[in-house]
């Protein structure tokens, strides 16, 4: 727990004083109640990211921002409401209904999330060339449902970072970035929601997965032979172990 200090003068720490003995606890739990308070931790919120106070310079920024949207959605009775109405949430400063003002906002993707995303993207798309590299006897000695269970399987919308990040792999794919998932969301359906969790198994992929990699640009650098995995170097990173396997089936594919 951190330690905050607080310089009072002597009337205000004895009259503080002895609040906290009226009340049957000593000073510092007396503050971190009244503290607890100005924060609104007692009030229940369904997120825990929205702003619990903005300046009154942001206010009416986000507030004249609303009101010409609720000029602009005249045409539209319920799009227009809502905007004149958060506009005279942010103008009166009725903190807790903020939620609604930020309800459009998504909690952010961290820089080490989206990163994440970019290295299992990368990871499958160097799976797909390795099997595209391989002979017909070596891929009949890996198997047609190896061959499956190798592909990118989307994520889970139901999960909240997984959903997150199912967002912005459609992001990157709209954004001319992996352009080959395109044709692989509309296999797997409803735009790559997998419906159940796949984070797990794709980062235990990655763990088998980058050490051969890496051991491929220390050898070879970006030549042609980078993209060539052999059927027991593919096979490794398939059975990786994943962490959690009660509550990932990204083994099964569609």
């Amino acid at each position: 727990m951190a330690t905050l200090t607080v310089r009072l003068d002597d009337d205000a720490r004895d009259a503080l004083e002895e609040l906290a003995r009226a009340n049957g606890v000593n000073l510092s739990v007396l503050l971190r109640e009244q503290v607890d308070l100005l924060l609104g931790k007692g009030v229940p919120m369904r997120r825990v990211d929205v702003p619990r106070s903005l300046s009154m310079a942001e206010r009416c920024i986000l507030a004249l921002h609303h009101e010409a949207l609720a000029i602009l959605k005249a045409g539209n009775e319920y799009d227009s409401e809502y905007h004149a109405n958060m506009a005279t949430v942010l103008r009166a400063g009725y903190t807790a209904e903020y939620e609604d003002v930020f309800a459009g906002i998504e909690a952010e993707l961290t820089r080490s999330e989206c990163r994440l995303v970019w290295d299992i993207l990368d990871m499958f798309r160097i799976i797909a060339a390795a099997i595209g590299e391989l002979s017909e006897s070596e891929r009949a000695e890996l198997g047609e449902d190896a061959v499956k269970r190798l592909r990118f399987m989307g994520f889970d919308l139901n999960d909240t970072l997984e959903g997150r990040m199912l967002f912005y792999v459609r992001y990157l794919v709209n954004s001319d970035r992996w352009t080959e998932l395109a044709e692989r969301l509309d296999e797997i359906g409803d735009r790559g929601n997998s419906h159940h969790r796949c984070l797990p198994r794709y980062e235990a992929m990655l763990a088998s997965y980058t050490p051969i990699f890496e051991d491929r640009m220390r050898q070879r650098g970006f030549s042609p032979g980078i993209w060539r995995f052999s059927v027991d170097e593919l096979r490794h990173i398939l059975e990786a172990p994943t962490p959690d396997p009660a509550r990932t089936r990204a083994d099964t594919a569609p």
